[in-house]
């Protein structure tokens, strides 16, 4: 009698904070004015533009938390959004390829997508945006599913 498979979780990410470098460089560039206006007295327009810088770099951890990766011993999941939820999740034995693209400015970054494809439909399939290291996750992802086919059900 086999053992039951045991579902581990392999590696867990968010997308890289780079996906989001425009609301991050206004906010930068915000603060940096609202500093200017608080050493000229301009004490309510300061405060304009630092809550505005706020609000910008607010957006984009918002965004960067909204999504969540994984890949576990038997699946890779997606889940989107933090009131309404959207989960998308890719089996191992319907995993038929696994891409990794990145646009010049992602590799000077060090990050880039994966797209894992499914057996299921045409377009199924599960895409890990502008993740850190996209080499490094596609090999775990390589290995999981290699060990997953090795192992007895």
């Amino acid at each position: 009698m086999t053992s039951p498979r045991k579902e581990t979780l392999l590696w867990r990410g968010r997308p890289s904070f780079w996906n989001w470098w425009f609301e991050l460089l206004i906010s930068t560039a915000l603060f940096l004015l609202s500093g200017g206006l608080l050493a000229d007295d301009r004490l309510s327009v300061a405060a304009v533009c630092l809550f505005c810088g706020c609000a910008a770099a607010a957006a984009a951890a918002c965004k960067r938390l909204a999504r969540a990766y994984a890949v576990t011993s038997e699946r890779v999941r997606v889940q989107n959004g933090f009131f309404a939820r959207t989960l998308s999740e890719v089996d191992f034995p319907h995993v038929r390829g696994v891409e990794v693209e990145q646009s010049f400015w992602q590799r000077m970054s060090g990050m880039g997508d994966i797209r894992v494809s499914s057996t299921a439909a045409e377009g199924a399939g599960v895409v890990f945006s502008g993740v850190s290291d996209p080499m490094a996750v596609k090999e775990i992802l390589r290995r999981a599913r290699l060990e997953y086919d090795k192992t007895p059900a």
